[in-house]
């Protein structure tokens, strides 16, 4: 008892001085300052000690908590000690600076617009949701499991529900204005994480139970592993719902919008679905003509389970983002569209890419049957190629084939940012592999030459020489591809636009578009909403003539041509 006080006094005088002194400081800035770079300064400090005393309150608080609602043979004096000197540094420093925070909030609006009050709400409103969702997880699966109640468990997920909870109405009672909406986004990334890999373990684990209870194979997996993964679905569903389908699918469509549809739900979806479908098919291949590792069909196809479940999930997940941005028949193409297509048609090409390289490392090792590093001289290599052809192909072509069709349909397709951005992505891309590969392939060649090297000399180049082969096709199609166009926009006699419109800006944009010279006139009649830059462009690429004169309205383009 007498070390548990001597830890505790200290812990509450140092608590006291800190609050104490958060205190004077908060008074002492009720005055309006000029804003400087100090008070960037000053934000990262104050969020920063924020967050920081946030987290050990709640560290303190769910160990306070959790020695109430747990068994008395599971406490212990040095546990107490800990938990109560959390608490007492945590929380006075966590309320204060949350007082002075708020008042400044609510007292000086540019505060809300600084970027630190956005990390700070993202950073802390997520950590406290993911604890929430993994102790609840875990409590869960504990019971499942017939291990028993754990009231640690509970109280960890008490207390970090309620740090969401709280950071949740601050959130919407002084809502950051520099991307306000980044939790929403962070909270849907979390649950859609957890929903379809809970959802997929869920299918996978069903598959193997009923594969096992088929033949002899034999995994461990009973009804527990099958509702455990089944809670983690469907608290992440909860979760998922709460953040994107109540309060994010419906926000503008801006980049944090966007970000999240595209690279999240679009690329994510996609590569699990390529992936899944992938191993699956491969697996079919090898046991039809390949050399499979064992001749039960049983064992063979248990690895099916997880392949065709994240393939199952990973396109739900794709198709249902893909019918927020996806191209769609009966309205304008848009950079939107276009960034979606080319996304869909990198993924896809990542896969063709590497079949061709697996292809190269198969003919090395059909061509040189001493090379140790498979056993059936590239046959199962040769398969693994033909797997990820027949898989990413299609995805490849078609989206390409709908790129290129539009391409060729006007200048403003060609121009586009997004298409000029996949390919010179994709040429930056091959460009780094190819050099990392080169280096590779001297390596080689100079260990060789000085006999530093013991081995077969094809089994060393396999890789390196796959990658280059690749990458230079890939890099050279697209590059002929980038020139054709550049020269085409060079060829294409220039037109003379004068453009009469109420717009900001947007010439020079125009000019790129559509490969003319643009002068524009500032009109005066009409200025309440200008109509966009897409529709002049795409009403310039449709007229006839190389002299136009464009009056641009609030909805709609006309354009006479003269001479």
């Amino acid at each position: 008892m007498y070390g548990l006080l001597s830890f505790l006094i200290p812990a509450a005088v140092i608590g006291g001085i800190v609050y104490i002194v958060v205190r004077v400081v908060g008074g002492r800035t009720r005055q309006p300052v000029r804003e400087t770079d100090e008070g960037s300064v000053r934000r990262l400090f104050v969020y920063t000690m924020l967050f920081v005393a946030l987290m050990v309150a709640v560290i303190g608080l769910q160990g306070l908590l959790g020695r109430v609602l747990s068994s008395a043979t599971v406490r212990s004096d040095e546990e107490l000690a800990t938990t109560l000197a959390l608490t007492l540094v945590g929380l006075p420093v966590f309320v204060a600076l949350a007082r002075w925070t708020w008042r400044r909030l609510i007292e000086r609006p540019e505060e809300r617009r600084a970027l630190g009050w956005t990390l700070y709400l993202a950073a802390a409103a997520f950590t406290s949701l993911a604890g929430t969702a993994a102790m609840s997880i875990t409590l869960l699966a504990r019971l499942i499991d017939g291990d028993g109640f754990d009231g640690r468990l509970l109280a960890m997920a008490l207390v970090w529900a309620g740090a969401w909870t709280a950071h949740w109405y601050a959130w919407r009672l002084v809502p950051p204005e520099r991307g306000g909406s980044l939790q929403l986004f962070l909270g849907s990334a979390l649950g859609l994480g957890l929903t379809a890999g809970g959802f997929a373990s869920a299918l996978s684990n069903l598959g193997t139970w009923w594969f096992e209870a088929a033949g002899d194979t034999v995994v461990g997996v009973d009804g527990a592993d099958i509702a455990t993964a089944g809670v983690v679905g469907v608290i992440g569903l909860a979760v998922w719902t709460w953040h994107w389908l109540v309060h994010g699918v419906t926000l503008d469509r801006n980049t944090l919008w966007l970000s999240y549809v595209m690279l999240y739900g679009v690329l994510g979806g996609l590569t699990a679905a390529l992936i899944g479908a992938g191993r699956s098919l491969f697996l079919v291949l090898e046991w039809l003509i390949g050399n499979p590792e064992t001749e039960s069909a049983l064992r063979h196809f248990a690895d099916i389970n997880p392949a065709g479940s994240a393939a199952l999930v990973g396109l739900a997940v794709w198709r249902y983002h893909a019918t927020l941005v996806g191209p769609a028949a009966g309205r304008d193409r848009n950079d939107v569209d276009r960034t979606y297509d080319a996304i869909v048609a990198g993924a896809g090409l990542a896969a063709v890419a590497g079949a061709l390289a697996i292809l190269v490392v198969a003919l090395f090792q059909l061509a040189d049957p001493s090379i140790a590093s498979t056993g059936d001289q590239g046959g199962d290599v040769l398969l693994g190629a033909v797997t990820l052809l027949a898989v990413g192909g299609p995805v490849w072509g078609l989206t390409w084939a709908r790129m290129q069709r539009h391409a060729q349909s006007g200048s403003e397709e060609a121009a586009s940012t997004p298409r000029r951005t996949f390919l010179f992505g994709v040429l930056g891309v091959s460009g780094v592999v190819a050099f990392g590969a080169l280096i590779g392939v001297l390596i080689v060649l100079f260990e060789t030459w000085l006999d530093e090297r013991s081995g077969s000399l094809s089994d060393a180049l396999q890789w390196p020489v796959a990658l280059l082969v690749t990458t230079g096709a890939v890099a050279a199609y697209h590059f002929a591809v980038a020139y054709s166009e550049r020269e085409a926009r060079i060829r294409a006699p220039r037109r003379d636009v004068l453009l009469v419109w109420s717009g900001n800006g947007g010439g020079s944009e125009i000019a790129a578009l559509t490969h003319a010279d643009v002068q524009v006139l500032h009109r005066t009649d009409d200025e309440a909403s200008p109509i966009g830059v897409e529709a002049i462009t795409r009403a310039i690429d449709e007229a006839t003539g190389n002299h136009l004169l464009v009056i641009a309205g609030s909805d709609d383009v006309t354009v006479i041509p003269y001479e």
